[in-house]
């Protein structure tokens, strides 16, 4: 007898090819980095991250090409010193979470509004980028929004954009899962898709709501429209 989860490995992967490194990446700030000059600034203000780390945001805003774009100058100092100890831009995007791996801090956050990045606060020269924004399938740009982090998995929030019939586009929400030891500078990013694993072991379709988190050392996912909870053993998966 076949085992389920051996089974639907080769089915419940999404594999991403990582642009931050590209060409389209540097073309996409060649055309809107024009964002950051100073008569676009608009704003400041200061949040703690925890009690080692705050970052200062600098907002700013204008009609760049026709569109209307916000984005940020995000500056993380040192709590003890005041010290600023990394800098990066990105555009309207909001995820900054700390997670502790080996007594090591990382910064989870996005450097674009579509992608994200992973920063060892101890040694500032380990960091992790990804970018894309390629229409995946049939399905728009993925944008990661949130994250939670539990023994080495990184499960990612994020929506993309699902093109309709008539041409329009609708935000569908889902979620990812990350595996952080397989941080690599490499061209293809390996995610698991909850919503197709759910499907692939219990043959139910998840639809538009629900949500998903770590409890223990497995993922619970939760219909929030039928009330239907399942549980997913993620080691089964890697």
């Amino acid at each position: 007898m076949i085992d389920k989860y051996n089974l639907i490995n080769i089915l419940i992967y999404m594999i991403l090819e990582n642009l931050y490194y590209s060409d389209y990446y540097k073309n996409h700030w060649d055309k809107y980095g024009i964002l950051f000059s100073d008569n676009n600034f608009e704003s400041e203000k200061k949040t703690i991250l925890n009690d080692n780390y705050y970052i200062i945001h600098k907002k700013y805003s204008a009609n760049i090409h026709n569109k209307d774009i916000i984005g940020y100058d995000r500056s993380i100092y040192n709590i003890s010193d005041d010290k600023i100890i990394y800098n990066y831009k990105s555009d309207d995007a909001r995820m900054m979470k700390i997670i502790k791996k080996n007594n090591i801090e990382y910064f989870i956050f996005n450097k674009d509004l579509s992608g994200f990045s992973i920063l060892n606060l101890n040694n500032k020269n380990e960091e992790f980028n990804f970018y894309n924004n390629n229409f995946i399938d049939s399905n728009g740009i993925i944008v990661f929004m949130d994250s939670e982090y539990s023994n080495n998995k990184i499960l990612f929030y994020i929506f993309y954009l699902l093109k309709e019939d008539n041409g329009t586009f609708k935000r569908v929400f889902d979620y990812l899962l990350f595996d952080l030891s397989k941080m690599e500078l490499n061209n293809y990013i390996h995610f698991i898709d909850i919503r197709k694993l759910v499907l692939d072991v219990y043959n139910y379709n998840l639809y538009l709501i629900y949500k998903a988190y770590f409890k223990d050392n497995d993922i619970i996912v939760e219909d929030l429209l039928n009330k239907e909870k399942f549980i997913l053993k993620i080691d089964n998966f890697y």
